[in-house]
């Protein structure tokens, strides 16, 4: 646990996940509302970690009066229906995660059964495609419970938290209802997973019924959400894993520039064949495990989006399989 570079009031509590990018940021707000931003993963490791840290800040999970959740993974609101339990506290959300939130884990299996549905007309075996889907649902049904979402937040609005007045800053892009929690006065920006010190989000996919009609199109709302970022007064960022921020500008400038080179490299890939988005994924990435490859997917698939917006590339239907191509080939 330590305190938040710079400000007294704020708490960084580090909780463990059972997943690669390691510890989740919980931040602990104290005052008439002892607030925390995020809760951390439902696991034993997790919960421990919580009450020592909220024990060495002068708290306990049953004092807790708010819940404010950056977004709706399981590393980030899992957590949220013990505490809740203990202290009776108000859990609040952005209404694009909302029900990913509050209907756990139903909309978890709703989401893996698109992914088996889905996955074998992007290329995949449809064997990989139900066995990477129920490793998923078995694996995350545990890590949260359903959350009462009480109160849902919209972009610009403001909460007093202790001290602060925090403005809602909603970021869509790793999910729907992604938002960040700004004091002006101050200049942090609480940025949950959408910015990071040495890793961008990934892109995952959201269920749509037609792959060719309207879908979340992950990266092109994260760029625009990126651009609303850097238009703010934001000195420091308290993001949702790893180290803080400080040069905002510097970070987004980088973040940019890798999904500039990416991009080529996929153009690059897709102007030597038609091809399934099995087949580009491969191209682009090997060598990886299976939660590996979807996340590689999901990130795949992001930027082409970014390249069809472009006019670069487009997609058609081959046979049942989705397929790449450059444009004009």
């Amino acid at each position: 646990m330590k305190r938040a570079k710079g400000e007294k009031r704020i708490t960084c509590l580090h909780l463990p996940t059972p997943f690669p990018v390691g510890s989740v940021n919980v931040y602990f707000l104290n005052g008439p509302e002892p607030t925390l931003i995020d809760a951390g993963p439902h696991t034993e490791e997790a919960w421990e970690a919580l009450c020592e840290g909220l024990a060495r800040a002068g708290s306990a999970p049953e004092r807790i009066r708010r819940i404010i959740l950056t977004h709706g993974h399981v590393d980030h609101y899992g957590l949220a229906c013990r505490i809740a339990r203990a202290s009776g506290a108000e859990i609040l959300a952005h209404k694009g995660d909302a029900a990913v939130i509050r209907e756990h884990p139903e909309a978890l299996y709703r989401w893996t059964a698109f992914l088996g549905r889905f996955l074998p007309q992007a290329g995949f075996s449809p064997e990989w495609a139900k066995g990477i889907s129920d490793q998923i649902a078995r694996c995350h049904a545990g890590y949260a419970g359903a959350v009462p979402v009480a109160r849902v937040l919209q972009d610009g609005e403001e909460l007093s938290v202790g001290s602060f007045v925090l403005q809602v800053v909603h970021t869509p892009g790793h999910t729907p209802g992604s938002l960040g929690l700004l004091d002006p006065q101050t200049g942090f920006l609480l940025s949950g997973d959408t910015l990071l010190k040495t890793i961008t989000p990934n892109p995952v996919l959201q269920v749509f019924d037609d792959f060719f009609g309207e879908r979340f199109e992950n990266l092109v709302h994260y760029l625009t959400s990126l651009k609303k970022l850097e238009n703010l007064p934001v000195r420091r960022v308290l993001p949702g894993h790893r180290a803080e921020i400080w040069g905002i500008k510097t970070r987004l400038k980088t973040v940019r520039e890798q999904i500039e080179a990416r991009k080529a490299k996929l153009l690059a890939i897709v102007r030597g064949r038609e091809q399934t988005l099995h087949e580009t994924t491969e191209r682009l990435f090997s060598g990886l495990d299976n939660r590996q490859l979807l996340l590689a997917f999901f990130d795949c698939l992001g930027h082409l989006d970014l390249l069809r917006r472009e006019g670069l590339i487009e997609y058609d239907q081959r046979a049942g399989l989705i397929v790449v191509r450059a444009v004009g080939r």
